[in-house]
């Protein structure tokens, strides 16, 4: 039984009827700290003039964190969630705005803000 079980999962899957998205990570830039600066194609998506994607940070120690932003097209970042990973790739800690404390700042000219909002936009 368990083999039918596992054939007809791979067999969904193959036909799309279980997607699975995998991270499609796109080196954007690395900061003056030696941090790694990357941006998800696969999960980016725009509407109405607001963009939401994920962006990793990988320390050189190769620890990382996941955040997610919200980007809008007159140039406002917000943080929706982050997740903090250690080095061997297990959580250490996460947490999500919730949407009344979500803030908003402005994307500073030259950095790497700016990079990743030139990349989504």
């Amino acid at each position: 039984m368990k083999k039918i079980m596992v054939a007809l999962v791979i067999l969904l899957t193959c036909m799309g009827f279980i997607p699975i998205d995998a991270a499609n990570w796109y080196w954007v830039d690395s900061d003056s700290s030696g941090n790694q600066w990357y941006i998800d194609n696969q999960s980016a998506s725009k509407s109405y003039g607001v963009a939401v994607v994920w962006v990793k940070t990988v320390r050189e120690d190769g620890t990382y964190d996941l955040c997610q932003w919200e980007i809008t097209r007159d140039r406002k970042i917000a943080i929706l969630q982050i997740a903090e990973y250690n080095a061997d790739h297990e959580p250490i800690n996460s947490y999500t705005v919730d949407p009344w404390m979500k803030q908003y700042n402005a994307v500073i000219p030259d950095s790497i803000g700016e990079e990743i909002y030139n990349s989504v936009w």
